[in-house]
């Protein structure tokens, strides 16, 4: 009997290596080559991020085939893989994956073990079921993760260097995640520590190094969590909970504090964010009932659905809320159909303040070479019952809109978007759209994020997109748009009602491989806004050079150089004053990464006082300690790296710009950082 499981096991597991979209070939040296494809061949571009890029920091571009999209690189047969799609700019799960692994932000990453699948392949050609045995046995219970970083930093003036701070910092997140017991998949997140300053050494004023050094060697010794959490009683806390059973039919799930609910994107928008948290206030949670793997799939037809009972139409947890989703895929055409409903904070008021309710429709699909994407949404508000019988208005959560009027048009509560698509090989990709958004149309669980979907409020938009790769070296872009006011007699979204906003952004690339015999690519782009009216008061002008930008990247441009990046960016603060910024990112000998980054003002009206800064900074994964990203940074007047919670080794650009700007900031920064 045991061998009969034995072999089944083989066969289930083999057939999921041959239908998974990750191939591997085991190269006979500790290494494997890993091919992943994305089987989309209407994006115009994909690419794949993953732990081994740093995620979106250095994604890897995938190669155009006849079905869809591939990528090939050699790997560690110890090297476990985490990664995701990004097609046209959306992170899109591989639904093939061999295996997967909760991402944090309630959806999966795909995960590769290369020396698991090397050994399938081994299995496959002998006969030998022993490793995929060991393997089957082995995927059960809880997988950990952590995503950790341990920060030193000590501040400086920028004029005389005098120290204003310095500190140690943890930010630490424990994961477990995978199935408890057979079909009973479990996700629990503690927040170890969520430390943000760097002044438990020294602070002027408050704090002087002989305590604080004396503090943190005594609590390192006696209670380290506790002084790296920041010495707080809440630092360390339940961050998620999420517990779930799948069965055929139903796949039920449930949150509790910051879990995340089930992402949802419908055609062209996101209606449910994954970073939609299940009750910040600890109080609240959600439910998901989904369609179970039995009644989704009826051959040419594709189904889709979930109700999400919950208690976080506002993300406090105070509110209770719904949503609820039907989807059918036809050949190749995707209807879509979202409910949403805020409701009262209490169960005996729960249809008593029915105060919001979204009805969205989405439609994507193509006919040869055209494509059509197609949302709407319409919303219904109701005003808040108080106690003495009075009604005071609703202000959706995390949006936008504001205060409502439930005496609104229909227009304020409408929005739709519309795109026309048509592409052409790589010769020709163009698509046309139309975006019109009501003054308080909404979308109740998109966090922060509202306009990024519907665009600006009281507002219609016409744009256009060009893409055109003629031949092989060089690609053309331009970004059009043109933003009118919807309703002028309404709040208008310009100091015009009747203005006219224009966008342009025309974008070349040069591919210098087949000219240079280098591995080049070379990316500019510019921005330019026109207004009907003088709306840049600043600038005393209709027009506007709003912003340019150049990238060269090269790979293996000498031995030892594997990667060198150059940024330059231009920005019009002003028309007197420009900020300016280069960036060198290169991955240099021993494989570590190196930046160095200038900033500084030009044109008449810039700061003298505080026109030039620059940073230099360097990071290396190393093989000790669980393999820790080890960073170090000097910063004068300009930080171009994310925030330490973020991840602090890791660049912050817009477009090709410095995102931070000047300063009076100067530091030098040390940590590691560990994504396990």
């Amino acid at each position: 009997m045991k061998k009969l499981t034995a072999l089944i096991a083989v066969l289930l597991l083999a057939c999921t290596f041959v239908f998974a979209d990750v191939a591997v070939k085991d190269l006979g040296d500790g290494t494997a080559e890993v091919t992943f494809f994305y089987g989309n061949p209407r994006a115009s571009e994909v690419v794949i991020a993953g732990s081994w890029t740093d995620w979106q920091n250095a994604a890897e571009p995938m190669t155009k085939t006849d079905k869809g999209w591939e990528y090939t690189k050699v790997f560690s047969h110890d090297d476990e893989l985490k990664y995701k799609f990004i097609s046209d700019g959306n992170w899109t799960p591989d639904i093939n994956a061999p295996d997967s692994i909760d991402d944090g932000f309630g959806g999966k990453n795909g995960l590769v073990e290369v020396g698991v699948l090397a050994a399938i392949e081994a299995a496959k050609a002998t006969g030998d079921a022993s490793a995929l045995e060991a393997l089957s046995a082995g995927k059960s219970g809880l997988r950990f993760q952590t995503w950790s970083m341990l920060g030193f930093q000590t501040a400086f003036n920028k004029e005389d260097f005098e120290v204003q701070s310095a500190g140690l910092n943890l930010k630490s997140y424990l994961k477990f995640s995978g199935d408890m017991l057979p079909n009973m998949p479990a996700y629990i997140e503690i927040a170890l520590a969520e430390k943000d300053s760097f002044d438990n050494l020294y602070n002027k004023g408050t704090l002087e190094w002989k305590d604080g050094i004396t503090n943190c060697l005594i609590d390192t010794i006696a209670d380290p969590i506790y002084f790296y959490g920041g010495e707080t009683a809440a630092a360390t806390y339940l961050g998620h909970l999420k517990l779930g059973l799948v069965t055929p039919y139903v796949e039920y799930e449930t949150g509790y504090k910051y879990a995340k609910m089930p992402p949802k994107s419908s055609a062209i928008w996101n209606t449910i964010t994954d970073n939609w948290d299940a009750g910040w206030g600890e109080k609240g949670g959600y439910a998901a009932f989904k369609l179970g793997s039995a009644l989704k799939d009826f051959g040419d037809l594709k189904l889709d659905a979930a109700l999400i009972p919950n208690k976080t139409a506002h993300r406090s947890g105070s509110r209770y809320g719904m949503a609820a989703w039907a989807s059918a895929d036809y050949l190749g055409h995707k209807f879509d159909i979202q409910y949403n409903g805020a409701y009262g904070e209490t169960f005996d008021t729960l249809f008593k303040n029915i105060l919001e309710m979204d009805v969205i429709f989405g439609y994507a699909g193509s006919f040869g070479p055209v494509g059509f994407k197609f949302n709407t949404v319409f919303n219904q508000y109701g005003a808040i019952l108080l106690d003495n019988g009075a009604r005071t208005p609703y202000t959706p959560d995390s949006s936008d809109v504001g205060i409502t009027n439930v005496d609104a048009d229909f227009i304020d509560n409408f929005a739709l978007q519309a795109k026309v698509s048509y592409a052409l090989d790589k010769l020709v990709d163009v698509t046309l759209g139309y975006q019109l958004r009501g003054l308080q149309a909404n979308l109740m669980y998109v966090n922060d994020k509202v306009g990024d979907n519907l665009g600006n409020k009281n507002s219609q938009k016409v744009s256009l997109n060009v893409k055109s790769q003629p031949i092989d070296m060089i690609a053309f872009a331009l970004d059009a748009d043109m933003l009118l006011t919807l309703d002028k007699a309404k709040t208008p979204i310009s100091p015009s009602a009747d203005n006219i906003d224009l966008f342009f952004k025309p974008m070349f690339t040069f591919y210098g491989a087949e000219v240079l015999g280098l591995d080049a690519v070379v990316d500019t782009y510019a921005k330019m806004d026109y207004s009907s009216i003088d709306k840049f008061a600043a600038n005393s002008a209709n027009f506007l050079f709003s912003e340019a930008g150049l990238k060269v990247a090269f790979k293996d441009l000498v031995d030892g150089l594997s990667a060198l990046n150059v940024y330059y960016a231009i920005n019009m603060e002003t028309k007197d004053k420009m900020f300016n910024s280069i960036v060198v990112d290169a991955v240099v000998p021993l494989e570590i990464k190196a930046q160095l980054g200038v900033g500084f003002e030009s044109g008449t009206a810039a700061n003298a006082d505080n026109a030039f800064g620059i940073f230099l900074g360097a990071s290396k994964k190393l093989s000790v300690l669980q393999k820790p990203t080890f960073y170090g940074q000097f910063v004068y007047g300009l930080d171009g790296y994310e925030g330490f919670g973020d991840g602090q080794y890791n660049l912050k650009l817009d477009g090709y710009r410095i995102d931070n700007g000047l300063s009076n900031f100067a530091a030098l920064r040390l940590g590691l950082h560990w994504d396990l």
